[in-house]
């Protein structure tokens, strides 16, 4: 799913950010149709809720159940949850954090 991630992160034709990257991803493996991955638009370029990384809260919004888990293993690689500590600080880079995530949400093991 990383690879599918990437393969979708600011490339032609759909140009999707970070947040949509991670949903398409998603439902290209899984073929969850019933997921609007426009709708993650908006999610993007740190306007989640709270500032949240974008491919983060959409990995957690397509996994509700693993949320905690997976926030708690983005933070342990990725040093922070919020898109402007991971930009300032350096920590990691959109692309790193796209893989990350659709890696994350992908992963049958949590417990990083």
């Amino acid at each position: 799913m990383e690879k599918k991630a990437l393969e979708l992160f600011h490339c032609p034709p759909q140009n999707y950010n970070c947040a949509q990257a991670v949903a398409a991803a998603h439902q290209a493996i899984t073929g969850d149709s019933s997921l609007n991955v426009e709708s993650f638009r908006a999610f993007g370029g740190g306007r989640a809720p709270g500032g949240e990384c974008g491919a983060l809260f959409a990995a957690c919004q397509i996994n509700p159940g693993n949320a905690e888990a997976i926030r708690a293993a983005f933070q342990k690689q990725a040093g922070h949850l919020d898109c402007a500590s991971i930009r300032v600080k350096g920590a990691a880079t959109c692309r790193a954090c796209v893989a990350l995530a659709a890696g994350l949400l992908e992963s049958d093991s949590l417990d990083f």
